[in-house]
């Protein structure tokens, strides 16, 4: 489920589109490397720190948090 949710990360158009797309490849690049290992918890936490802000400080600062980065 969470994995689905991840979904919402690319929306809109333009600088926004193009952010939500990365946001999304970096999110989907740590569930390849955690595997089985990551937990929804953490999963949910990475999503909503890509959706937090527009430059990514958040997401760059949960995927360490996580050792995913």
């Amino acid at each position: 489920m969470e994995l689905a949710q991840c979904q919402r990360l690319v929306k809109g158009y333009s600088d926004t589109h193009e952010r939500g797309i990365r946001n999304y490849d970096t999110v989907m690049r740590a569930v390849e490397r955690a595997g089985t290992a990551l937990a929804p918890a953490t999963l949910r936490e990475l999503r909503d720190a890509a959706l937090a802000d527009e430059h990514g400080h958040k997401l760059q600062a949960a995927l360490a948090q996580h050792a995913l980065a």
